[in-house]
């Protein structure tokens, strides 16, 4: 239904701004960190800091592995 699309939406919404709030206070945080901090999964996650590299709002810091991380653009 549109209601349960909109919630899932503003849900997703409320956990990106929690990543920027998080990084505005950090200044970088990793896949796992985030994970660990909103309690979702590893694809939950990159999906995420992938819709905030697009709204340019993160920057992936390394290509890939454990050394990635992200801070604010």
């Amino acid at each position: 239904t549109t209601l349960f699309r909109s919630e899932r939406f503003s849900l997703k919404e409320r956990r990106k701004d929690m990543l920027i709030k998080h990084l505005k206070d950090r200044g970088e945080l990793t896949n796992n960190e985030a994970q660990k901090l909103l309690g979702v999964s590893d694809s939950t996650i990159t999906t995420y800091f992938d819709e905030l590299e697009i709204e340019r709002k993160v920057v992936q810091v390394g290509k890939t592995g454990r050394g990635v991380y992200y801070t604010l653009a």
